[in-house]
Formats: C-alpha cells, structure tokens, sequence
C-alpha cells in the first residue's frame, strides 16, 4: 500500500505521542486534538486528505521516510502503535506472529487434537507448507515442540506458547499415535493410507513383531527393510522418499530431521 502524501507533510500535519503511540493534529480546525478511532479488525484508523488511513503506516512512513509491502505489531496488539512495536514484514513474516484465533479449538499455537486421537499433535508451516512435528501424550509438551520448531524457522517472528520444557522432557512426551478413521496427517489427501490409519506412519507395517519400511516407485513396491520399532521403520521410509520426491515428499518427520537418517 503506497500513499499519497510524503514524509514532509505528515510531520507538518502530525505529532507522534511516543507515551502512546498516538498521534496528534497540527493543523486545521482540529489542531491540538488527539486523533484515530479503532475500526475493523482491531487497527486504528483515521481520515487524511479524504480517505481513511492506518495509523501504524503513517507513524511508520513519520520516521522512517517509506512503507514496506506489510507492517508487523510485535506483540501483536493491533491498537499499540509505538514505533518500538513496528516492525517491516512481509505477508509470510507477519502470518508467522499471528497468535490462535478466537475460534480455534486448541488454546495453544500449532496445536491439534484430530477425531478420536488420544495424543496430540504439533504441526508448523514452513516456505507455506505444513510440517508435522510429531504427536505427544500432552498438549503442552506439543506445544513446547512447536515453540522449539517455530524459533528454529521462524526466528524473531516466531509466536511461542507460553510453556516451557527441556528437549528431553518433549521427547519422553513423544508417542506414536494409533490413529482412528477419522484421524488426520497435514499434506495427505482426505483418503488416508491404510498404513497410517492403523500404525500412525506412512510406509510402514508390520510382519510378526517387526515392523517393516516400504515405498511405491513406478507404480511398484519397494521393500526398504526390517525394524525392531514403528519408528525406525516411519524413518527409513522418510529418507527413501526425500531421495525420490525432495521437498514434496509426506514425511512422517520434519524434513531436517528426516534427511539426516542414514541410508
């Protein structure tokens, strides 16, 4: 959004408050009075050379002289219009910083339950696409695998939960999940495969007590081996499939932690 005005006459027409964040008249019949009105969606708007304005984009373009594609309120309070609290963003930067919606179910980010599932599950989006983290037998050891993923990728945009535990305390909260029929893995489509329906991984099954690792290439099956653990097996299947899909693979594990699996 680009605006017709430039950074000379806002300063002629605006005093920025910094106690507040808000701004006040220096001319017209207004002069003196603190001005912007909270409007949709939480921002605060106000009305300059006939056209409704935000705020945040003005005090922004006030001191710093240019708007960027997208502005980013760090805490995430949209009527805080501090400069300290403006930040430069792009669209994917900004979605980064966005906290649970008021509809959500879960009360903590990157946070799901699906149907019957007993466990729950953390996923996170990276470059637009959904990463499985993995499910755990509590809400906040999900949660504090999601805020271990989302400084790792999405560094000082990153919106934790408030939560705190050790990687060893998230880890001995990871499970492997039985998934019901109503059970659901981010990326696959609505038909489930019936691997991860009844062992809670891709590419996986069992024979006798072991489990065994296997993938379609050519339309034919490949056996990838035999494994004492559903996991071991969920991750030999995710090294084959990074070797024959790359970054579209469906992984049963992020993709960092996929490719470092020996061959």
């Amino acid at each position: 959004m680009k605006y017709d005005f430039t950074q000379e006459e806002l300063l002629e027409a605006f005093e920025y408050l910094p106690e507040t964040g808000q701004l006040r008249w220096k001319i017209g019949t207004l002069e003196g009075r603190i001005t912007g009105h909270i409007g949709a969606y939480g921002y605060t708007f106000l009305t300059f050379k006939g056209k409704k304005r935000f705020v945040h984009r003005i005090i922004f373009q006030m001191h710093n002289g240019w708007l960027p594609e997208q502005l980013d309120h760090i805490d995430r309070d949209k009527s805080n219009n501090r400069i300290e609290n403006l930040r430069a963003a792009t669209n994917a930067e900004n979605m980064r910083n966005r906290g649970t919606l008021s509809s959500d179910k879960n009360k903590h980010k990157g946070v799901y339950k699906y149907g019957n599932a007993k466990s729950w599950s953390a996923e996170i989006f990276v470059d637009y696409k959904r990463v499985r983290l993995g499910n755990f037998d509590s809400e906040i050891a999900a949660a504090a695998a999601y805020n271990k993923a989302a400084l790792e990728h999405h560094g000082e945009f990153a919106c934790l939960n408030d939560v705190t535990l050790s990687d060893s305390e998230i880890e001995k909260s990871r499970v492997v999940s039985n998934y019901g029929k109503k059970g659901y893995m981010a990326g696959l489509p609505k038909k489930r495969p019936r691997d991860l329906l009844k062992w809670g991984f891709l590419g996986i099954y069992k024979r006798g007590n072991r489990f065994r690792a296997g993938i379609k290439v050519n339309g034919k099956h490949k056996y990838l081996g035999s494994f004492k653990t559903a996991e071991e097996a969920a991750r030999r299947y995710d090294v084959e499939a990074i070797k024959l899909h790359g970054d579209k693979a469906n992984l049963n594990f992020p993709l960092n932690e996929a490719a470092g699996g020996d061959v």
